[in-house]
């Protein structure tokens, strides 16, 4: 399956969202009238250049294969902030980078996206894309990117938690339980300040999202995470929200 082409072509009816896993903590939205917003795009193998953590599962989708209304960035590390990626993604008169605080200074001095084509979000901050808006709420992945945010999106109603690269905070989760989340995204590969498994469907129990899709695994070597030992954990949860393990390329509707 050519995974551009499914993104590109795949309906949407009015009043949902189409959301595609293209791998790591990356995912494409779609509305109904063919907006694309892509979160953490990791479309290289940029981090396994650099060191061990090589990529081991090719990526579904190339930098020149769709061109996207908006990326939003939850932090700078390489694997969300893709220097390979970014500057040919951004490499139009299209797109906007929509970038946690950290990630947007990197965008424009180390990758010369201008910054006229940047939107930085702290948490608390709101943008306004017209199909949907996203809200910077709070994550704590460490002292190796204090200005990570998780994200709020909220497509006309249909609203999604994108947790972000985050640590096991029951304090920061139990606050986005009132916003009713359609469905709720959590990295699950236990390394570098992330969430594991266990922790991951013990945060979806108190988020209570109508759905949880795990990512942040099966990716780079080394990195961890499991998706048959969260599925394992949800079910042995009490009152265990509905969860989705999602294939790469896949797509769901919300």
């Amino acid at each position: 399956m050519n995974t551009a082409l499914y993104i590109l072509t795949k309906p949407i009816p009015q009043g949902n969202v189409g959301v595609f896993w293209i791998g790591q903590a990356g995912f494409v939205f779609k509305t109904p009238t063919g907006k694309l917003i892509a979160i953490d795009p990791y479309l290289s193998d940029n981090v396994g250049r650099k060191g061990s953590f090589k990529r081991i599962v090719p990526s579904v989708l190339g930098c020149d294969e769709v061109i996207f209304d908006y990326i939003i960035v939850t932090h700078e590390h390489d694997d969300h902030l893709d220097p390979d990626s970014i500057p040919f993604l951004m490499s139009n008169n299209v797109t906007t980078l929509l970038a946690a605080e950290q990630a947007a200074k990197d965008a424009h001095t180390l990758m010369n996206v201008p910054e006229k084509r940047i939107c930085s979000l702290a948490v608390g901050a709101n943008f306004d894309g017209g199909d949907f808006t996203v809200t910077a709420l709070p994550c704590d992945h460490g002292e190796a990117a204090p200005s990570a945010i998780g994200l709020l999106l909220d497509f006309g109603g249909k609203k999604i938690y994108v947790a972000g690269d985050t640590c096991p905070r029951p304090d920061t989760f139990a606050q986005m339980r009132e916003h009713q989340f359609d469905l709720a995204i959590f990295p699950i590969n236990g390394a570098f300040g992330n969430l594991n498994e266990q922790e991951a469907a013990e945060a979806s129990c108190i988020v209570n999202a109508k759905l949880t899709v795990p990512c942040h695994y099966w990716c780079l070597s080394l990195e961890g995470g499991n998706p048959a030992l969260f599925a394992k954990a949800m079910d042995t949860l009490p009152d265990t929200p509905p969860y989705y393990v999602m294939a790469l390329g896949e797509a769901i509707i919300i």
